[in-house]
C-alpha cells in the first residue's frame, strides 16, 4: 500500500524590528535559540529551519556560544538555513542591486561561519515579488522557493513561477488572503497554543493525494517553539499504517516533489499586489533609501576606477541597508522608536557612502595628475569642485547641488575648458547645468562676489506658456494645468491636470488604506500662478495654494502646497517639484495626471526589468495602486505620457490617469499600534517627478535615462584650486540606452585589481551591448555568485556581447594592468 506522505518542517519568523525595536528582537531570538537547542540536544529526529542571517550576525556579537552550537547543527544537517539571506526585504521598491547584495552578504556569511550553501530560496512574509526573482534565485544556483503573500488572487499553494526571461522556479507557499486558495501540497498555521497545532494536523489529514506534503507549524517573535507537533507526527507514524511523517526541512520536501515531478499550474512571477498601504506611508523612508542606494552604488563605482587602493569597506553600509529594506522596517508600519532608528541608520550609510566617494575623487585627482591631463586654469580667489556623474553617458541636464556654501553669492561657473556653465538659483537650491562625462567627472571653477545673486523674479499671472522645442505646457490661474502639447505633432497628452494633487478621507490602518468618498482636487481651495523670469537653463512657473477644509481630518487640519514647473531648454520632459505642508488624520494625498492616452494597460518599471498591468479593482490587500520602481507609462501605438518618482512608488492607472500616492496619515489602530506625528507624516514634504511625453515606441523615447538621472543625482566632492585641476575623463560607456547599468564594484573575493560589472537588458529586447572600459584589460562573465563563464573579448578598449530579453549580465573585470 503506497503510503501518504508528510513532511513537518517547523520555522520561527523573527523580525529584524516592527513592533519592537532590533535590540528587542535580538534578545526575542536568543530566547528561541536556546529553546531550540535544547530540542537538537534531546531528540536526535529533531529537524527545524532558519532564516535571515542579519540577526544571527548580531547575536554572534553577544552569544557566539549559541551561533557556534546552531552552527554545529547547520553542518550535520539538522538546521536548513533557508534562503541565506541578510534579510527579507521587500523586493519592489528597493533596487534589484539591492536584492542581490543581500543575498550575497547572507551567503558569504553563512559560508564563511557556518559553511554551508543555500538549498532554498525564502521571501516568507515580504510584501509582494518581483518578476525578476526567478532569474536571481537561478543565477544564485536556486531553483525553489518558499513564499506567503503573492497578490491575493493565488488558487494554489505550489506553482511554477516564470520571469521576465523565461527562467522557472517551484514555489511552495500559501497566498495568505486569497479566498479561493485549494491547498493541495501543504498545510501551515501561526502555532499560538494547541488549539492552532489542532487545526494544523486537522488540515493536513484533508489533504488530497499521496503528497509529498508540507506541513508547517509556524511561530513568530514572542512565540515559543511547540515540541508537541514533533511528538504527534511520531504518534501517527505508529497508528496510522497508511501515512509516513517525516521530520525535515524545505530542502528535504522539495528533494521528494522533485522526485515525484509533478505538472504544477505556471503563474507570472509579478506576484503583487500586496500592503498597498505602505507605499504611501512613512513616505520619507522610500526617498531616503532611494538617495541612499544611488549614493552607496556611485561610492563603490568609483572606488573601482580609482584603481588598486585601499579603500573604506562599504560592507557593513549594505548590512545596514538590509536593516533598513527588511520588509516591516521599509513599509513603515512600526511605532515611532523603530522609525527614527531606520532614520539614523539611513544617516550611517549616507555618511559612509560620502567618505569613500571622497576618498576615491582623491585618488582619481591624483591618478590624473600623474597622467599629465590638462589642467584647469584657476584664479586666485576661486573655489573648485567636482561633479561625479555615476550614468554611462554624457550627462547634460541640469542637477541641483547641495551641501554648497552660500550659493546665492556665486557670480559665474566655468568648466575645464574655461567656458561658461549656465546655471540659476531656485529659491535657496543652486542648480547648474555643466556637460559632465559618461562616469566621469566635470571640474567647475566658481567665482563669488558681495553682491548675492538673486533666485530670478516671479510674477503672479493669469495665465502663461512655458515651451520649448519638444512641449508646450499651458497654465491659468483659475484652472492649474489645462493642456501639455508634444510639438512636433501637435497631440495633446494631458489635459484639465489642474494642481495636480487630490485629498481623500482614508479610514485605513498602517498597512491597508481604506478610501472613503470622493476625491477633493487641489482647485476645490485657493490657487495662484506665478511665472518665473526665463533663467539661461530654461521656463518655470510655480502653482501654489491650499486645500478646502477636509472636515473628516480634524479641526486643525492644514494641507498647504506649491508645485514648482521647470522646463528646461532641450529637453522632452517637464520637472514637477511639489511641495506641501500637512497636518491632519484619516487622509491620503495623491498626484493625479490625467492624459487623453486610451490603455487599459500600462507599463511598470520593476527591479531589473518592466512589466505590463492592468487595473484590478479592490483585494483584500490592495486597493487599486501597483507598486512601481522609477516610471510608469500609458501609450497607445502614437504617443505616450510617462510619470518618473523618486521613491514614491504607489501607483494605480485608472481611466487614463496616472495617480501616484505621496502620503498616508492612517486612521486606524493596527496590530496594538496607534497613528501618530510620524506615522501620519505631519510636516513638510518634497516629492520630485518627471512627466515624459513621447512620440512612438516608448523603448526608443527618453523615459529611461530620464528616470534614471532623476534617481542618480550626480554628486558633488568639495576640492581645492591645487587638488582639483581637471575634469575625471569617461571611465565607462554603455550602449544601447535600453540596456541599464546597475553596479561597478569589486568582487566578493576582494581582488583589487577587478571589477563586477552588472548590467541589465529593460525593455524586453535582444539587443548586442557595446561595454567600454578603458582601464579594462580582460573580462568574462559570471552569475551572480560571480562563479566565473565564458570569456569576452576585449577589442579596441570595447566589450561586445549578445544580452536576451531581460536577462541580467554579470561580468568579472580585470582593470589596471
Amino acid at each position: 500500500m503506497t503510503k501518504r506522505s508528510f513532511i513537518l518542517a517547523g520555522v520561527t519568523h523573527v523580525d529584524l524590528a516592527w513592533k519592537w525595536g532590533a535590540a528587542e528582537m535580538t534578545e526575542m531570538l536568543e530566547v528561541v535559540a536556546v529553546r531550540l537547542l535544547d530540542a537538537l540536544d534531546s531528540d536526535p529526529t529533531f529537524k527545524y529551519t532558519l532564516e535571515q542571517v542579519a540577526p544571527y550576525r548580531v547575536l554572534a556579537r553577544s552569544r557566539p556560544d549559541l551561533v557556534r552550537r546552531l552552527g554545529e547543527h547547520v553542518r550535520a544537517g539538522r538546521l536548513e538555513m533557508a534562503g541565506c539571506m541578510a534579510s527579507t526585504l521587500d523586493t519592489n521598491v528597493p533596487n534589484g542591486e539591492s536584492y542581490v547584495r543581500n543575498q550575497l552578504l547572507g551567503i558569504r556569511w553563512v559560508r564563511e561561519n557556518w559553511d554551508v550553501e543555500p538549498r532554498t530560496g525564502w521571501l516568507m512574509d515580504t510584501f509582494g515579488i518581483n518578476a525578476q526573482v526567478p532569474q536571481i534565485l537561478r543565477q544564485f544556483g536556486l531553483r525553489h522557493l518558499v513564499g506567503s503573500r503573492f497578490g491575493g488572487d493565488k488558487r494554489h499553494d505550489a506553482f511554477t513561477a516564470r520571469g521576465l526571461d523565461g527562467s522557472q522556479i517551484t514555489v511552495i507557499g500559501r497566498d495568505v488572503h486569497s479566498l479561493q486558495l485549494q491547498p493541495r501540497y501543504g498545510a501551515i498555521a501561526c502555532c499560538r497554543d494547541w488549539r492552532d497545532l489542532d487545526a494544523l494536523f486537522a488540515e493536513a489529514d484533508a489533504l488530497p493525494g499521496d503528497g509529498p506534503f508540507l506541513v508547517q507549524p509556524l511561530t513568530e517573535n514572542e512565540l515559543l517553539i511547540s515540541l508537541r507537533p514533533y511528538r504527534d507526527a511520531g504518534a501517527r507514524n505508529v497508528s496510522r499504517d497508511n501515512e509516513m511523517w517525516t521530520i525535515g526541512t524545505y530542502a528535504d520536501f522539495f528533494e521528494q516533489l522533485d522526485r515525484l515531478s509533478p505538472r504544477l499550474p505556471i503563474e507570472h512571477a509579478d506576484l503583487n499586489p500586496e500592503f498597498t498601504g505602505c507605499f504611501s506611508l512613512r513616505p520619507t523612508l522610500r526617498l531616503r533609501n532611494r538617495r541612499a542606494e544611488a549614493l552607496l552604488i556611485d561610492a563603490e563605482k568609483w572606488a573601482c576606477f580609482a584603481g588598486p587602493i585601499e579603500l573604506p569597506n562599504l560592507a557593513d553600509a549594505w548590512w545596514d541597508m538590509s536593516f533598513v529594506q527588511f520588509h516591516d522596517v521599509f513599509t513603515g508600519s512600526h511605532p515611532t522608536h523603530v522609525y527614527h532608528d531606520v532614520l539614523a541608520t539611513l544617516d550611517r550609510i549616507d555618511d559612509a557612502a560620502m567618505q569613500g566617494l571622497l576618498m576615491a575623487s582623491q585618488s582619481l585627482l591624483a591618478k590624473n595628475a600623474a597622467d599629465d591631463v590638462k589642467p584647469v586654469i584657476s584664479d586666485a580667489g576661486t573655489e573648485m569642485l567636482l561633479l561625479f556623474n555615476g550614468l554611462p553617458w554624457q550627462r547634460r541636464s541640469p542637477v541641483e547641488l547641495t551641501g554648497i556654501k552660500e550659493p546665492q553669492h556665486i557670480i559665474d561657473f566655468t568648466d575645464s575648458r574655461g567656458e561658461a556653465v549656465a546655471f540659476e538659483m531656485r529659491g535657496d537650491a543652486l542648480v547648474v547645468a555643466p556637460a559632465t562625462p559618461a562616469c566621469g567627472a566635470a571640474a567647475l571653477r566658481i567665482r563669488r562676489a558681495a553682491p548675492p545673486t538673486a533666485a530670478p523674479a516671479a510674477t503672479a499671472v493669469e495665465s502663461t506658456v512655458l515651451e520649448n522645442e519638444y512641449l508646450s505646457v499651458h497654465l491659468t490661474a483659475g484652472g492649474g494645468i489645462e493642456q501639455i502639447v508634444w510639438k512636433p505633432t501637435g497631440r495633446v497628452l494631458v489635459e484639465a491636470a489642474g494642481g495636480l494633487l487630490v485629498a481623500q478621507r482614508d479610514d485605513g490602518n498602517f498597512q491597508i488604506e481604506s478610501p472613503n468618498g470622493c476625491e477633493v482636487p487641489a482647485i476645490a481651495g485657493t490657487l495662484t500662478l506665478q511665472r518665473v523670469a526665463d533663467t539661461a537653463l530654461g521656463r518655470c512657473a510655480v502653482l501654489q495654494g491650499a486645500f478646502p477644509k477636509l472636515a473628516w481630518a480634524g479641526p486643525d487640519a492644514l494641507l498647504q502646497w506649491s508645485i514648482e514647473l521647470s522646463l528646461p531648454f532641450g529637453s522632452p520632459s517637464l520637472r514637477v517639484d511639489v511641495r506641501f505642508d500637512w497636518k491632519g488624520e484619516g487622509t491620503r494625498v495623491r498626484l493625479r495626471l490625467p492624459t487623453t492616452i486610451d490603455s487599459a494597460a500600462a507599463i511598470y518599471e520593476v527591479p531589473f526589468g518592466t512589466v505590463s498591468r492592468r487595473p484590478y479593482g479592490v483585494r483584500d490587500t490592495a486597493r487599486g495602486e501597483w507598486p512601481a520602481q522609477r516610471f510608469v507609462l500609458l501609450q497607445d501605438g502614437s504617443h505616450g505620457v510617462a510619470l518618473a518618482n523618486n521613491g514614491a512608488p504607489g501607483v494605480e492607472v485608472l481611466g487614463g490617469a496616472i495617480i501616484t500616492s505621496l502620503v498616508r496619515a492612517p486612521k486606524a489602530v493596527y496590530a496594538g499600534m496607534m497613528p501618530d506625528d510620524t506615522s501620519s507624516g505631519h510636516g513638510r514634504h518634497r516629492f520630485q517627478f518627471e512627466v515624459v511625453p513621447f512620440e512612438g515606441d516608448w523603448e526608443t523615447s527618453a523615459v529611461l535615462r530620464v528616470a534614471q538621472e532623476l534617481n542618480a543625482p550626480a554628486h558633488v566632492v568639495d576640492s581645492d584650486a591645487n587638488a582639483c585641476q581637471s575634469d575625471v575623463p569617461s571611465q565607462l560607456s554603455l550602449e544601447p540606452s535600453t540596456v541599464v547599468l546597475s553596479t561597478v564594484k569589486r568582487p566578493e573575493d576582494g581582488v583589487a585589481r577587478a571589477a563586477i560589472v552588472r548590467v541589465y537588458e529593460s525593455v524586453g529586447r535582444a539587443t548586442d551591448v557595446v561595454l567600454r572600459i578603458p582601464a579594462a584589460t580582460s573580462a568574462q562573465r559570471t552569475d551572480l555568485r560571480e562563479w566565473p563563464g565564458d570569456v569576452i573579448p576585449i577589442v579596441e578598449g570595447a566589450m561586445r556581447f549578445h544580452i536576451r530579453p531581460f536577462e541580467i549580465v554579470t561580468l568579472r573585470v580585470r582593470m589596471f594592468s
